[in-house]
């Protein structure tokens, strides 16, 4: 931003030079000149006053002399003061530009203590003081005659009835806490008690209370008295810090102390570990008004005070009030303990279960000794996280830390087996593995022996196509989208970055340092539990490893490195990043850009690292660019098409992850080579062996053609993710209702500007596939909710937690009762808007289509082909949860749900189950609640529910997969009329929407 001088900062400067320095009613005109001038300059552009501007001698004699006896550093110091505190401190008669530095940070803490909540009357002062300054800054008036307009104004105001007692007072600092260096930005500061409607959860929130001192007491004649000057805190003053049962502080003579009832010490970890703490320096039990808080105290004097805080009494001689400490204090999370405190201790009763010698001291109390004696005993001071918050935070398993330098012996050294692999080029590459354990080789062996490279020998009939980059530039975005829709791509020649296998190369992906999650291949597997072979370690590990002898070389996966910079460029297979880059910023309840650190990522790995069969996330596509090394990748499909979409396919009886049985299954593989691309379809079951240390990019995607795969693909997920997928990307959601959304405006809207220039991204309603990828897209929508992990967990929303306990309900029970679960409010919206736009999607595209069967009956794409898909779904759910589900928590295959009435609805002891389970790190769960998802999507729509029953009475042999067999049919367009979009107000969005999801 420019630093120059304009000609409104010069007049300013000669106002200042005009003014000199002679009566203090100039100095209040010089701080306003002073703020008005920096901001002046802010008002530029720039973030604040630059240093620059006070170094250039061009400027001026009368800016010259400005900056010779102002620092630039001290006009951003008055500018932060009157922000954070109030510009009413430019009317202190003190020279703020030139006067003693300030401390930022101590800025920010009494920014901090005073809050947000000032008192009208404070705001309606400040905004005069803003308008003044503005003024100044804008040129609009002189310093001088800002100041005399608000001595205008103010001079004749009747102050005693414009501002209250408290409002007088409210930036008084309180004497009982002086300002510590040691005091945390993280804490939160309110007056106690606090207010039963705010949301202070014990042992959650940074928040501290201070207690109530004596107050001076109104005389006879009622007058009223400054409470402030009793030396506790009004509201907006400055206060201490504890989170304990939220009762009053320190009685003064007369005022009964609250005691914290069962429920509250039972929650509170300070009151189990030292018992029913009455005060400091008080026996435990005894009244704090009966007992001395401290020696001087015994003779009536004032408490001693710190030199901090000099040697002036109260405000108007107004003894400052007893320090409060009936309640134990923590600041922060943690509560602070004393081991020994010599004048202000207490011990616990001598039953109590903990240790005797530990003594709990609130935060005042030793605020008030001297500078020593704080000194003392904050070195004495241990921080000791609570039970209660040790119970609260999510558990996380430590990973224990990978090893590089141990002795490792490498199976495959004893066998020289050879095999011969294919890259894009179709050019002959030989391999001999390099595999550290029995196990591991003897699979990847048989892998690779059963590998039948198709794309070669028959490429009309095999899972992939090979191109070069320019055979797929040129490719229309409609054929590469069909090409996809049958077959995986391999293009070659198609990317030119390269790194080397070297810190600077993996420097590239992440910080080299960086503690992250790796797997050691050379660790054994024992009864199917590849997690212990996870550890955590970095990519300098990962490095060091690769230029080891061989001997002593390890097989090392950094399986999921996020790019979150990674360049987001449309490409013919993406529809996700086409819908978002076509409707971004114009749509409610539509993400505006592409969660680029959950969808885009890198990967290194060493010579023989490798993953085992498995599909990637949620139904997404995968590519994946080779910029060093290389790696086997294997594709396969089960040669019973729809064997893929079967519920019992992931069953260990079914499918051996490490093995496959070659008569079942066609088995192709391709050598990813450096520069090479790999589109790989949505649900695609495949294994990766890294024959050359390798370093990956790649990314997630959605495709039109392929919907019907992602659908699949995510309830696979949903119901086996812990054996089918490394990682998660739960932002799968979110791109599916852009993409709802992008197919609404095109083709029920008909938005012209999303039709013309790419068509090959929308589904051709013409034909039978566009037709199913269409309908897959909405059962997709519908099902958001059932196959997400987050519909059956009680929210995690402190704020939202608070209120149901305020109404004494549980997470647990408002998940059960209410559906309040983990799912967010935002996406929430996202599905609630999607399945409207889906709905309306496909209603829109059956009213300007005649579907016929080969025969020539009209068929009812709703009634025919929509509603029977959606059902097959809905009923092969339910087996997939007891197929899944039900054998690892050991229960019965009982025909009915327990728990849910003859409605489907749950009953009053389904109420009561467990919300879900952990087995193995995955969660399990509820049954009760997976089957009131379903019975909501289920009773969307009479026709809908009568064909689940249907089904479910019928026991049919289909009802174990997901797909539904389509029928053959025609499809006779008709010419498109655009839906008219108040049709399709939110409100009727609305109106569509009668579950309770």
């Amino acid at each position: 931003m420019s630093s120059e001088p304009t000609t409104l900062q010069v007049r300013l400067a000669e106002e200042y030079v005009g003014l000199g320095a002679k009566k203090k009613a100039l100095t209040v005109v010089k701080n306003l000149l002073f703020l008005g001038f920096a901001l002046s300059i802010m008002l530029e552009g720039n973030v604040a006053v630059p240093d620059e501007i006070g170094s250039d001698s061009s400027n001026g004699e009368s800016l010259r002399k400005l900056f010779e006896e102002v620092d630039p550093s001290r006009l951003r110091q008055l500018v932060l003061q009157a922000v954070a505190i109030s510009p009413l401190i430019s009317l202190v008669p003190l020279d703020l530009a030139r006067g003693a530095p300030v401390c930022p940070e101590e800025t920010l803490i009494n920014m901090r203590r005073l809050g947000n909540q000032k008192p009208c009357g404070i705001l309606e002062i400040e905004r005069t003081v803003w308008t003044a300054v503005f003024g100044i800054s804008s040129g609009k008036h002189s310093a001088v005659a800002a100041f005399l307009k608000l001595h205008d104004g103010w001079v004749e105001e009747n102050w005693e009835a414009k501002l209250s007692m408290e409002d007088r007072h409210f930036f008084a600092r309180d004497a009982q806490v002086p300002y510590s260096p040691l005091e945390s930005l993280c804490d939160s500061q309110i007056s106690g008690p606090v207010p039963s409607d705010w949301p202070c959860v014990a042992g959650r929130n940074f928040i501290t209370i201070l207690n109530d001192v004596p107050r001076p007491t109104a005389s006879d004649n009622d007058t009223p008295v400054d409470s402030t000057l009793g030396g506790g805190p009004s509201a907006g003053g400055e206060m201490d810090v504890i989170d304990d049962d939220g009762g009053e502080g320190g009685a003064s003579a007369g005022t009964q102390t609250p005691q914290p009832n069962s429920e509250q010490v039972e929650n509170n970890g300070a009151s189990r570990r030292s018992g029913r703490l009455e005060g400091l320096g008080k026996p435990n039990g005894t009244p704090a008004e009966d007992q001395p808080d401290n020696e001087q105290a015994n003779n009536g004097d004032a408490p001693r005070r710190s030199k901090r805080l000099g040697d002036q009494g109260a405000p108007n001689g107004v003894p400052v009030g007893e320090p409060s400490s009936l309640k134990p204090k923590r600041p922060r999370k943690a509560q602070k303990l004393l081991r020994k405190a010599r004048e202000a201790s207490v011990h616990c009763d001598d039953d109590d279960d903990d240790d005797d010698d530990v003594v709990v001291l609130a935060y005042a109390d030793i605020c008030i000794q001297s500078i020593e004696e704080r000194r003392r005993l904050e070195e004495e001071i241990i921080t000791k996280v609570e039970e209660d918050e040790e119970r609260l935070a999510p558990v996380q398993k430590i990973k224990p830390a990978l090893k590089i330098d141990n002795a490792l012996s490498v199976y495959s050294t004893q066998h020289s087996t050879t095999f011969t692999f294919f890259d894009g080029k179709k050019q002959r590459h030989e391999y001999t593995p390099f595999i550290h354990d029995r196990g591991d080789y003897v699979a990847w062996t048989a892998i690779f022996n059963a590998i039948t490279p198709q794309f070669v020998e028959k490429p009309e009939s095999s899972l992939l196509r090979c191109m070069d980059s320019s055979t797929a530039l040129q490719m229309p975005v409609q054929e590469f989208q069909n090409t996809l829709r049958r077959r995986s791509i391999v293009i070659t020649n198609c990317t030119t970055e390269r790194l080397q296998f070297n810190l600077q190369g993996l420097g590239k992906l992440a910080d080299v340092d960086h503690q992250m999650d790796i797997q050691d291949q050379t660790i054994p597997v024992l009864d199917g539990r590849f997690q212990r072979r996870v550890f955590t370690g970095t990519l300098r590990d990962v490095y060091q490893t690769s230029i080891a002898p061989r001997h002593k070389k390890k097989s090392l996966n950094a399986l999921y490195l996020p790019n979150p910079h990674a360049l987001v460029e449309e490409s013919p297979y993406a529809t996700d990043v086409h819908a978002i880059h076509r409707i971004a910023l114009q749509d409610k309840h539509c993400i505006r850009k592409m969660p680029t650190e959950d969808v885009r990522w890198c990967l290194a790995a060493t010579e023989g690292a490798h993953h085992y069969f498995h599909m990637d996330s949620r139904g997404d596509g995968t590519f994946i660019d080779l910029v060093k090394g290389r790696k086997v990748w294997v594709i396969v499909q089960p040669k019973a098409g729809k064997k893929r979409t079967s519920t019992k396919l992931w069953t260990k009886e079914n499918l051996d992850v490490t093995s496959l049985d070659p008569s079942e299954w066609d088995i192709e593989a391709v050598l990813l080579t450096e520069g090479t691309r790999l589109v790989m379809r949505p649900g695609t079951i495949h294994a990766v062996f890294t024959t050359e240390d390798a370093i990956c990019r790649g990314g997630h995607f959605l495709a039109t053609s392929t919907m019907s795969e992602t659908l699949y693909g995510a309830i696979h997920c949903f119901f086996k993710g812990e054996l089918l997928t490394n990682i998660d990307h739960p932002t799968i959601q979110s791109r599916v209702n852009v993409i709802v959304c992008y197919f609404y405006k095109a083709l029920a809207l008909g938005a012209p500007d999303l039709t013309i220039p790419a068509p090959g991204y929308l589904p051709d309603v013409s034909t039978q596939d566009g037709l199913e990828q269409i309908m897959a897209t909405v059962c997709l929508v519908e099902l958001h909710n059932v196959i997400s992990f987050s519909s059956y967990q009680p929210t995690n929303e402190e704020l939202v937690a608070w209120r149901l306990q305020e109404d004494s309900i549980s997470t647990g029970d408002a998940l059960s009762l209410y559906d309040i679960s983990a799912a967010t409010y935002a996406s929430r919206m996202e599905n609630i808007y999607s399945r409207g736009r889906a709905i309306a999607l496909l209603k829109a595209v059956l009213g300007r289509v005649t579907i016929q069967e080969r025969g020539g009956k009209a068929v009812d794409g709703w009634g025919e082909l929509f509603i029977p898909m959606l059902a097959q779904l809905i009923v092969a759910l339910r087996g997939y949860y007891e197929t899944a589900f039900e054998r690892v928590e050991g229960g019965e295959d009982d025909e009915d749900a327990e728990g849910v009435d003859e409605d489907g609805e749950p009953d009053a002891e389904g109420l009561q189950e467990q919300l879900g389970s952990e087995q193995d790190d995955f969660f399990i769960p509820s049954k009760v609640l997976f089957h009131r998802q379903l019975q909501w999507v289920s009773s969307r729509w009479p026709e809908l529910q009568a064909a689940v029953d249907k089904k479910l009475a019928s026991e049919d042999d289909d009802n174990e997969f997901l797909a539904w067999d389509f029928p053959q049919i025609t499809v006779l367009v008709s010419p498109f009329t655009p839906s008219r979009k108040k049709s399709f107000s939110p409100a009727g969005l609305y109106l569509q929407l009668i579950t309770p999801q």
